[in-house]
Formats: C-alpha cells, sequence, structure tokens
C-alpha cells in the first residue's frame, strides 16, 4: 500500500521578488518515504497527471529539477520490478510568495551644522514601512540593510541601521525582507546627505526714520530688500519671513505680504531654505535674524515747540540781526550735541522745497515777529524734522540793583538761622521808573528758576529763608509782562542771619580757708565761645568791672550770669544765672579731740573741728566715716593720727589731727636698764601737766609721784631698786571737759574712777 504523501511547500524566488507562481522543485524528495514504507527496489516515476502515470508516459523527466506551478498535483506511479504490479498517488505543490516590494524613494538628511561636509548619521529604519508597503507592515517581515551586495549574500546586516553614517554622497544600500515563512525579496535604498544654505547671519539692519504720524514708531517696511544680503550669492534659496523664531523653524505662520510689513523696532525672522529641485528631498534650511530699525526723527523743543528766539532791547524799532545757529540749544534740547545734527533755515515751506536757505546772519523782515522754518537733520540716522521758529525783537525790561541790606539777628527764639524777611522791600528801587503794570517782579531761590520763569516764590512778603544755610542768594525777575517772549532782567539780593551766640556757664563751690580767708581754689566758669566775642559778666545783678573775656575766675560766692555779643553785633539772650558757694577744709587752730574710756580695751575719740565744709574722718588708714566719733579704739602707746577732709569741692584738703593719745598704762615693765621698757608711765596723758600719778606698794606705802610728762618711774624708792612685785598707782586727769581721778584699789585691786566737779 502506498503511503501517503506530503505537499511540498516552497518560496516562490525564481525571479527577485518571486511573483509569478513558478519556481524549480524537487520532486525526489519523497522518494525516501516512499523507499521506507515499501523498500529500496521500488521504480519510482513522476507525471503531471494520473492517466499519464497510470499509462507510464509521458513522465516527467527531470524530477529533481521540476519548474512547478503554485498548487499543482503531481501523481507519482510506484512499480515493484519483481511482480510487475504498481500503485498511484499524488500530492501537490505549494509556492509562498515573498513580499513584493517597491523600491523606495531617496532617504535624505541635511548637514547638521556648517560647514557641509556631507556626513550625517542616517536612521535607515525610517524607511521600513515604505519598503514594506501597506500589506507588510505589521505582519511580522524583517527588513535587513547591507553596504553591499556581497554584504547581503553573505548575510553581513549593518549592525545599527538607526545609527547608519553614510562613507559616500549619495550612496546605495541594499535591502533584504524576510517573511516570517522565510521567503526573502530585495530592493535598493539610496541615501543622501543635503547641504545647508549658507546665507549672510548678520545682514544689515532695514532702517527707516518716524516719518509717519511720528512719533508713533511705527513704519511700512519692505522686507525683501534684505534678500540679497541675506542670500549671499546664492539666489537658489527660498526665503520666507516669519515674526517668532519658533515659527521660522517650522516654517509656518509666514509673513503675507513681506514687502509692506508695517512695524516699529523689532526682530523678523527670515527662514532660509535651500531648493534641490526635488519636492520629494528633505529641505534644508536656515534661521536669519532681521533687525528692523525705527529711528526717531529729531526732537525740536518741547514736545515739538521750539521756544521763541526772542531778543529784547530798549527803545526797540523791531529789526535785529540774529545768528540764527545760537539758537541751537532751544531747538535741539540742552542734552543734545549739536555737533551730531545739521541745522538750516528757511523762509518759508517754499523756500524749503526750492532749497533756498537762509543766511546764519539773518536780519528779520517782519517788523517785532517773524516765524522761519527751521530744518533739523540727525547725521548719524539721517532722519530729518522741520518745525517753525519765532523771531521776537521787543522791549527789554531792566531789573536795578538795590540798596537794602537783608542781614538780621536770629532773635526770634529759634537761633536756628532761620527768620521771616519781607523781600518786596526792594521793589521800588528794582522797578526804578518801570510801570508795575507792565513790569512783574518775582522772586526765586536759584538762578536757573528765575531764568526758566518756574517755582517763583509764592509768599515774599513772609519769606523763610532756605534751612540748608544762613547765607542765601535770592534772584528776583524783571517781566515785560506786555512782550510775547516775556522779555526779563535779573538781579539778586543776599540774606544772612546772623546765629546769636549761646554762652553756657555753670557755678560751683570755691575753698575757702576758714582761718585766713584765702581762696584755695575758684570756680572757672568757660562759656564755650571764643575770644571774636566780646563778655559782660554780672555778680548778683552787678556788671563786674573789667570781666569782658570768655572765661572769669570767681572767688566769692553768689549769682553769676554773662551776655555775649560777636562780631556781628548779635547779643546773647539772657541766661538763667548760676550759683557759687563756698567750702574750705577744717581748721587746724580750732581743732580739739577728747578721749573717753580711760583704761579701758575699746576707749572713744571724738573729734571737734571748725570750717565751711561737710566733712568726714579717718582714724590713721582706716575707712572715711561721716561721724567724728571713732569707738572701739584699741589703746596703744603710740599716738593716732585723724585726718579730717570736704566731703565736696575741697576733698584735696586734707587736714591731719596728729598725737591723738589714748590713756592707758602698761601691766608691767621690766627696770633692768637693758634699754627696753625701763620706765612706767601712763600713756596718752602726755598734754596734761596737771595730773597727778602717785606710786604705791601693795601695802599703801607712797614709793613714787610721777609727772605724765616723764620718762616715768624707773622701779627705784630712794635710788634703790625694789623687788619685782604689784605695785598700785592712783592717777588725777581731765577727760572729756570733766576731771577724774582714776586709781587702782589696793584693797579690791581693781582700777576706779571718780568724777570729780
Amino acid at each position: 500500500q502506498l503511503p501517503d504523501l506530503t505537499d511540498i511547500t516552497q518560496c516562490d524566488d525564481e525571479d527577485n521578488n518571486g511573483q509569478n507562481g513558478q519556481a524549480y522543485f524537487d520532486l525526489t524528495q519523497q522518494n525516501q518515504t516512499i523507499i521506507n514504507a515499501l523498500g529500496p527496489d521500488m521504480i519510482i516515476h513522476y507525471f503531471t497527471s494520473e492517466n499519464f502515470a497510470r499509462n507510464d508516459a509521458p513522465r516527467i523527466t527531470t524530477p529533481a529539477h521540476y519548474y512547478g506551478s503554485h498548487e499543482q498535483v503531481i501523481w507519482v506511479r510506484v512499480e515493484d520490478p519483481v511482480s510487475g504490479c504498481f500503485g498511484v498517488t499524488s500530492f501537490q505543490l505549494f509556492l509562498n510568495q515573498p513580499l513584493l516590494l517597491t523600491t523606495p524613494t531617496m532617504l535624505t538628511l541635511c548637514n547638521s551644522e556648517l560647514p557641509n561636509d556631507a556626513t550625517e548619521l542616517f536612521d535607515l529604519t525610517v524607511k521600513d514601512n515604505e519598503i514594506l508597503g501597506p500589506f507588510g507592515v505589521g505582519q511580522g517581515y524583517t527588513v535587513q540593510y547591507y553596504e553591499s551586495e556581497a554584504d547581503r549574500d553573505n548575510d553581513n546586516p549593518i549592525v545599527d541601521p538607526t545609527q547608519y553614517q553614510n562613507t559616500a554622497n549619495a550612496q546605495t544600500l541594499y535591502v533584504m525582507v524576510t517573511s516570517p515563512q522565510g521567503c526573502r525579496s530585495y530592493t535598493t535604498l539610496t541615501i543622501k546627505v543635503l547641504p545647508l544654505p549658507t546665507p549672510n547671519f548678520e545682514p544689515a539692519p532695514l532702517v527707516l526714520c518716524d516719518d509717519n504720524n511720528s512719533p508713533d514708531g511705527i513704519e511700512v517696511f519692505d522686507l525683501t530688500d534684505a534678500e540679497q544680503d541675506i542670500r549671499n550669492n546664492d539666489n537658489t534659496t527660498v526665503l520666507t519671513y516669519h515674526i517668532t523664531e519658533a515659527d521660522a523653524h517650522e516654517g509656518i505662520n509666514p509673513i503675507g505680504n513681506p514687502q509692506t510689513y508695517q512695524s516699529g523696532t523689532a526682530t523678523i525672522w527670515v527662514r532660509v531654505a535651500a531648493n534641490t529641485g526635488n519636492p520629494n528631498d528633505t529641505v534644508c534650511y536656515q534661521v536669519v535674524e532681521l533687525p528692523l530699525l525705527v529711528n526717531p526723527l529729531p526732537e525740536l523743543g518741547e514736545n515739538g515747540v521750539i521756544a521763541p528766539n526772542a531778543y529784547c532791547e530798549e527803545n526797540t524799532d523791531g529789526f535785529h540781526t540774529f545768528i540764527l545757529n545760537e539758537h541751537a540749544p532751544a531747538i535741539l534740547g540742552a542734552d543734545a550735541n549739536p555737533e551730531d545734527y545739521t541745522l538750516r533755515f528757511y523762509f518759508d515751506q517754499a523756500a524749503l522745497n526750492a532749497g533756498t536757505a537762509l543766511p546764519n546772519q539773518y536780519t528779520n523782515q517782519v517788523q517785532g515777529h517773524q516765524v522761519i522754518l527751521v530744518w533739523v537733520r540727525h547725521d548719524a540716522t539721517g532722519c530729518i524734522n522741520t518745525a517753525p521758529l519765532d523771531l521776537y525783537v521787543e522791549e527789554a525790561a531792566t531789573a536795578n540793583p538795590t540798596t537794602i541790606i537783608f542781614d538780621e539777628c536770629d532773635y526770634d527764639g529759634t537761633n536756628d538761622g532761620i527768620y521771616e524777611f519781607d523781600l518786596t522791600l526792594v521793589e521800588p528801587e528794582v522797578l526804578g521808573g518801570q510801570s508795575p503794570t507792565d513790569y512783574n517782579v518775582s522772586y526765586y531761590q536759584s538762578e536757573d528758576d528765575a531764568i526758566n520763569e518756574v517755582n517763583a516764590i509764592a509768599n515774599p512778603t513772609t519769606y523763610t529763608n532756605d534751612t540748608s544755610a544762613v547765607d542765601q542768594t535770592i534772584w528776583i525777575r524783571v517781566t515785560n509782562i506786555s512782550t510775547v517772549s516775556r522779555c526779563y532782567d535779573l538781579t539778586s539780593i543776599d540774606l544772612h542771619v546772623e546765629i546769636i551766640p549761646e554762652p553756657v556757664i555753670e557755678g560751683g563751690i570755691i575753698c575757702v580757708d576758714y582761718d585766713t580767708k584765702e581762696v584755695l581754689t575758684p570756680v572757672v566758669m568757660d562759656t564755650g565761645l571764643d575770644d571774636t566775642h566780646t563778655f559782660v559778666w554780672y555778680h548778683n545783678g552787678q556788671v563786674i568791672a573789667g570781666a569782658t573775656e570768655s572765661i572769669y575766675v570767681a572767688e566769692a560766692t553768689g549769682s553769676y550770669t554773662v551776655e555775649a555779643t560777636n562780631a556781628a553785633g548779635c547779643t546773647s539772650f539772657p541766661i538763667d544765672p548760676v550759683t557759687v558757694t563756698q567750702s574750705g577744709p577744717a581748721s587746724l587752730a580750732s581743732a580739739t579731740y577728747s578721749v573717753t574710756g580711760a583704761f579701758s580695751d575699746e576707749q572713744i575719740i571724738t573729734v571737734t573741728v571748725n570750717g565751711y565744709g561737710d566733712y568726714e574722718y579717718q582714724l590713721e588708714d582706716g575707712p572715711w566715716q561721716d561721724s567724728n566719733i571713732f569707738t572701739n579704739v584699741i589703746p596703744r602707746r603710740i599716738p593716732y593720727t585723724i585726718h579730717v577732709r570736704d566731703k565736696g569741692a575741697c576733698s584735696d584738703f586734707i587736714v591731719d589731727i596728729p598725737n591723738v593719745n589714748i590713756i592707758d598704762y602698761p601691766r608691767y615693765f621690766t627696770p633692768n636698764a637693758d634699754g627696753y621698757n625701763d620706765y612706767w608711765n601712763i600713756f596718752g596723758l602726755a598734754n596734761q601737766g596737771g595730773a597727778e600719778i602717785y606710786i604705791f606698794d601693795r601695802y599703801g606705802k607712797l614709793i613714787k609721784q610721777i609727772s605724765s610728762q616723764s620718762e616715768g618711774w624707773d622701779g627705784t624708792y630712794n635710788g634703790n631698786p625694789l623687788p619685782a612685785d604689784d605695785y598700785w598707782f592712783t592717777v588725777t586727769f581731765e577727760e572729756d571737759i570733766i576731771k577724774i581721778e582714776t586709781f587702782d584699789n589696793p584693797i579690791t585691786g581693781e582700777t576706779e574712777t571718780l568724777e570729780v566737779p
């Protein structure tokens, strides 16, 4: 039994694109299936019909290279050579067609930048869809690109077709498209780099003067006037004009009528596109910035009105020879440089049209007032403007100088250099014989204001001078108000406000010796003013004779004041009187002291002094104290010194009270002739010669009477040394103006005191 044979399917690749439905087949590939089923000895032949197969003729003579058709049926006769029996079967031929390709259009790129070098990176895959066509896109076909046919035949494709740099210009690449069934079709792709245009990237601006509706800054430009400059000798380029740079790059919204484009100063963007003659080529372009500039016309005068060229003269006849260009500052404005402009003057518009200019030295032909035409060209821009110019010849004004002096002392109470003046006092002198009806007088704080007749002083009868200085110049303008050009003349006055002196003095305390009444320290009163002033000093309301200096040395108590007059004769206002009082050091001559609590461990010293001051006291180097009483004074053999000083201005004078003694006695002594502690006496009574001191032995026997002003007892009795033992004494002395008797009681062994009247 014959086996079932599988149909043969292959690609229709007989020609490049395999679209004719015919191809060569190898029918013998079925032999092995038959041999596998029936054995190797079978006789196998192929036929184009069943009838031919059964009749065994005519046979397909070249079954291994049979040129067959799509869907053709092939018959097979298999015969057993031994028995002669045969069988007939069939299979079918099928052809898969590769994609029918169309040669793609040329792939072009513009050079990305200048200079043009004819090399770029291509993304070849942008041509995939065009090569595949509408029936191949999205159907699983594979597109590969090759630099040469040899690379295609050897399956050596371009590795990254999205980043391919051309090696020639133009360059042909080879393309192979493989279907999902593996059928291949072929085509070519030409790539080419197109050069960028090379325009002039800095064309000269298109410049117009603001002639229409000046000064609106808007004019009508013919943008094509810049074409030749922009083309840079390349007349093949196509130029379009755009308002924005983005529109120029995108090639959209071109200006519709570039020959009549209305604009002010602005920037126009010009798209310069190459024209290859092939509409399929990429359009290579550059964008050029084209400046538009509308230059203003020369600005004449103020808001187009030129101030008149006026000549004022006394007793005029109405005619004058003008130097016309001397009026240039008024024509051009003060800030303009006349060297930047050309000025011409014409009798009228007809003379301007005829080109007949007036001479620079021109005498008016119309008495009093004539209008001429001024022509001005700004030389840098070439822009021209014209305006009428009035020539006036009118009666002058005269501002006569004044003899009135405005010089005041600042007696208004503020002393700030500000004063109120009546400026109009000068008007009769300033006007002279000119009528106040025809001539106006006005006052100004600056000469410029007076010239320009602006910022006049509103209330000249009560004018307060400028706060910036005590000296000020006021400008006076006399104007002939009957003239059109307001003929005027100027004069000035000076205002001076003299600051009055302001002396300042301080009182104080003089130091006076209590005993001699000598002034030890006076009070120096300084006004703070220099010697350019003169002074009058007062003591207790009376003038101090001879006191005319800025400083006065006061040596008497009382009330003082002063007045000062400066070189301008301005005298100060009265100042409040100051007081001088007195103090002084304590009087040493009358100083006394007393000691109480004699023979105790805490004695009291009381100091009494006389003087003018309020005093404080110091015992030796101890602290200063307000009290004149020192308590808890420790007894000692060496006298104390007490210091007394004034608590106020006279504190530099310190009085010392020496030899202030504390009354006490030694508890023992050593009369051994060693020069130390050899005598016994009561210390602190040296200033009391009348003090009575008696020494007794322990049995009450009188041993010795000594004087408080002597060295004391030497420990002997009738020249003989007494033994070491306890001895007693009695003493009678004065204490605090009370006579006190103090003694050692031999019975009780204690020191006792008695007040003695």
